[in-house]
């Protein structure tokens, strides 16, 4: 989820940019990028399909959530109080459109990933 960061924005404007090569939730978001690590690594049979999972986490985390993970996970703990409070008091709404009762509801785009280890050659 960009959520965060996207309301977070204008309280943080050096808030590093996702970037899909780097570590992180994203670092996997191209497929051919992971079919490529896999080959290199020495796996045949790749096969690499998009999976849509439905997830949810109590309300009552979700400020956790949002202030613990992705790059506003990185840089809230170096933010004064004052600062972070201003930025959980902005963020928090922009989350309402998911909360469902007691519960926060969104859809997670994955990638299932199979593949299995390259015979190995003989000399």
């Amino acid at each position: 989820m960009t959520t965060a960061e996207r309301a977070a924005a204008p309280f943080l404007p050096d808030l590093p940019a996702r970037r899909p090569d780097q570590p992180g939730q994203f670092a996997f978001a191209d497929p051919e990028r992971v079919r490529r690590i896999l080959a290199e690594s020495g796996w045949a049979g790749i096969d690499i399909q998009p999976v849509d999972v439905v997830c949810a986490l109590p309300e009552k985390d979700l400020v956790t959530y949002f202030t613990r993970l992705g790059p506003l996970g990185m840089v809230l703990p170096g933010a004064d109080e004052r600062t972070r409070a201003e930025i959980v008091e902005a963020v928090r709404p922009a989350f309402d459109p998911f909360v469902r009762g007691t519960e926060v509801r969104y859809t997670a785009a994955c990638w299932m990933v199979s593949a299995r280890a390259a015979a190995a050659k003989l000399s």
